[in-house]
């Protein structure tokens, strides 16, 4: 399967999922600016495993984007940034060319731009994509209210790079004397 991502930046999960779907025979086309705020990585790092389409600091034309998605020629397509403009035209024109897949992890908080999105999905969302991945329950909540129905929702969009942690098979003698606990992840105000 050929799957193009659309991205407003890359993070370590994000990179550990494309390599397994790399491994598992996919081909990937991932688009993402050279820097992120959240998570601060060497662009090009990200070029052994698929195309990468790397844009500067200035947001791309959804020309420069269409042109390598044409060329990429995908089946399915992914869109993690619904606010850039670019991606948004993209997501357009791949109608009844590839299954177009909105990402959210947002969950309900009753903002007015939320309230706004709501009012408006049936012209802003609902023609740009076929189906919504989303981690769990929260956000699946959040986007039925944005007009998805249950049958255009999938679960299981958060992960975790568990290689970098795996440190091989333990004995019940070493887990029963291990006190530890360790978390890497984002804390969220909710």
């Amino acid at each position: 399967m050929k799957i193009a991502f659309l991205q407003s930046g890359m993070t370590g999960y994000q990179d550990a999922c494309l390599r397994a779907l790399r491994a598992r025979g996919n081909e990937i086309l991932n688009v993402f600016p050279t820097a992120y705020e959240n998570a601060q990585f060497d662009a090009e790092n990200f070029r052994d495993y698929g195309r990468a389409l790397i844009w500067p600091d200035a947001k791309p034309s959804a020309d420069w984007v269409q042109a390598a998605v044409d060329e990429f020629d995908p089946d399915a397509i992914l869109m993690v940034s619904w606010h850039n403009p670019a991606y948004r035209k993209v997501m357009a024109r791949m109608r009844g060319r590839a299954l177009r897949i909105m990402a959210s992890s947002n969950i309900w908080e009753g903002t007015y731009r939320q309230w706004l999105g709501r009012a408006t999905h049936r012209v802003y969302l609902r023609p740009l994509y076929d189906c919504v991945f989303v981690p769990g329950d929260r956000s699946e909540w959040f986007v039925q209210r944005l007009g998805f129905s249950a049958d255009k929702v999938i679960r299981g969009s958060n992960s975790a790079d568990v290689e970098v942690f795996d440190r091989g098979a333990r004995s019940a003698e070493q887990l029963a004397t291990s006190r530890r606990f360790v978390f890497s992840g984002r804390l969220m105000p909710y």
